[in-house]
């Protein structure tokens, strides 16, 4: 299928994952609508803020998200929400308006338009736990404020999928990292900063926990894959997992980061903290998509320091 000519809606399009949606629309030629709560983002560091068209609005108010239905998208990617994890606990209030009533005006407004929808959920749902990989028919068992927020949100989209009009997929994306992400408080940005000045990462924690890391460009492939089976065939609530299949403990990530660089800088463990492991079983979306992460953990890396070392 060709994205040539055809009107993307982008929710959320200057936070990390959403700017790099909108830059391989854009490469596709797709006429993408993107929707941002501010002017200053990420979308100025692609450059693309002047080659796309973006609406100022506020996800959880129903007039500002109809009207940027208004333009008439035959699908949106949702991904504007209230994103960190740690954050997320500090206002619930304005954690589940953002997330579970934006979800229910964007999954409203897509309903009356008729407009395909993709909503991006989180490996958070999952609850952090496995001894092997998530899959998408587990029971999802997240207990944060943020967990809660995506698996409510979920539901939404859920219910909704029960009228003929919509046609709605859910995507569950595991960590992603990458560059051009300005946000230094995140593990891998902030790992690279720091040994970047010759610092010691500081890392919240023991550095036991495992995560599932997975490249920005293959989550991005793997969003519009769905899209495009979106465009193509209906859907009813399918969720589809995008991760690596693979784990890695958070001290094993700093401590490649750092090899990579050349240095041998040791990062600075604080706090305790309890481990997650997590892993996403990803045979769904290579058998039905066709996709798999062409990125592996140490080449993601490769590609993200080399950005980084150019702008830092």
């Amino acid at each position: 299928m060709s994205w040539k000519g055809k009107k993307v809606l982008v929710t959320g399009a200057n936070g990390f994952i959403g700017a790099w949606l909108c830059s391989k629309l854009l490469e596709k030629e797709a006429k993408v609508i993107a929707t941002v709560h501010e002017n200053d983002g990420l979308l100025g560091v692609h450059g693309i803020q002047d080659k796309i068209k973006t609406v100022l609005f506020d996800v959880a108010d129903a007039e500002s998200v109809n009207k940027a239905f208004e333009e008439g998208p035959e699908i949106c990617f949702h991904l504007a929400a209230k994103s960190s994890t740690r954050d997320a606990s500090k206002d619930l209030t304005d954690t589940f308006k953002t997330n579970v009533m934006g979800t229910l005006n964007i999954a409203n407004a897509a309903k009356e338009k008729e407009c395909a929808l993709v909503f991006v959920s989180s490996v958070k749902t999952y609850g952090g736990q496995t001894e092997s990989c998530f899959n998408e028919d587990e029971q999802l068992k997240g207990t944060s404020a943020y967990a809660t927020s995506k698996i409510a949100a979920e539901a939404i989209c859920k219910m909704f999928s029960n009228y003929p009009e919509t046609n709605i997929a859910i995507a569950r994306l595991s960590n992603i990292f990458g560059g051009k992400d300005n946000n230094y408080s995140r593990l891998v940005p902030g790992a690279i900063k720091k040994v970047k000045e010759g610092n010691a990462p500081q890392v919240l924690g023991t550095g036991e926990s495992m995560l599932d890391l997975l490249y920005t460009e293959d989550a991005v492939n793997g969003l519009l894959l769905l899209g495009e089976k979106m465009l193509a065939e209906e859907m009813k609530a399918e969720t589809f997992n995008f991760g690596s299949g693979k784990w890695h403990s958070v001290r094993e990530i700093v401590g490649k980061i750092s090899e990579l660089m050349g240095s041998e800088i040791k990062p600075e463990f604080s706090g305790t903290e309890n481990p997650c492991k997590e892993c996403m079983c990803i045979e769904k979306a290579k058998k039905e998509l066709n996709w798999e992460p062409k990125y592996t953990f140490e080449s993601g890396l490769e590609k993200t320091i080399e950005y980084f070392e150019k702008v830092l």
